[in-house]
């Protein structure tokens, strides 16, 4: 009875582990896809006459959390600044 339930408690683990691993790893990937985009984006954006947005660690990371909507955001806010 003890074999089957630590047999049971392994196999729950080992179900919760790859549960968590999976989602984290699905977020990960969206993370640098849309960082990707988004940078690719600004980056294609600078090549205006009249635009000139500066790639810099937190524009890869507010595209990267947020999607292209940032980098529109990042666009509008360089006319600003």
């Amino acid at each position: 009875m003890v074999r089957f339930l630590v047999v049971a408690a392994v196999i729950i683990g080992i179900a919760i582990l790859l549960k968590v691993v999976t989602k984290s790893l699905k977020w990960v990937v969206r993370f640098v896809v849309n960082a990707v985009l988004g940078v690719g984006l600004l980056y294609l954006l600078n090549y205006l006459p009249f635009v000139h947005v500066t790639l810099n660690f937190w524009c890869v990371l507010l595209t990267g959390i947020f999607g292209l909507p940032a980098a529109l955001v990042i666009f509008i806010v360089s006319f600003f600044i």
